[in-house]
């Protein structure tokens, strides 16, 4: 049986509830690169996925979440090494909204209303995920 990396992505409603938190990476990362993304992370062995969820946005973004969660989505896709991915989103509220951006994996950050993303080069398959996150609120 093949073996995935587990990814968890997050679509983080601001305290306010009217935005969303989203993240440019560099331009020189392998997967990706220069392009405005949700937040999120690997699984690590050993750990839940609203652990890894819950520790991810905190390590790359400095915000801290609620304990609820709404499953949006999940998704597989193949890495340049040619890995699989399986990846999954879901729609978590934020507690601050004091972003300390990880500047290693990304150049900037914005809070954004929905109806803003298309002012962003963004990964394409977001926009399904936070349109289905917004009809759940």
């Amino acid at each position: 049986m093949e073996k995935f990396i587990v990814v968890l992505t997050a679509i983080v409603l601001h305290p306010d509830n009217t935005r969303i938190l989203i993240v440019k990476r560099k331009e020189d990362e392998e997967i990706h690169g220069g392009k405005w993304m949700l937040p999120g992370g690997k699984l690590e062995e050993d750990e839940s996925l609203f652990d890894a969820l819950k520790r991810e946005i905190l390590e790359e973004t400095g915000i801290e979440i609620e304990n609820e969660k709404e499953y949006i989505n999940d998704y597989i896709f193949e890495r340049p090494t040619g890995e699989l991915t399986l990846g999954m989103t879901f729609l978590i509220r934020a507690i601050n909204d004091d972003v300390k951006l990880n500047m290693k994996e990304y150049d900037d950050f914005a809070w954004i209303a929905t109806e803003e993303l298309d002012e962003y080069d963004y990964l394409e398959y977001i926009k399904p995920e936070i349109d289905k996150a917004f009809k759940l609120l």
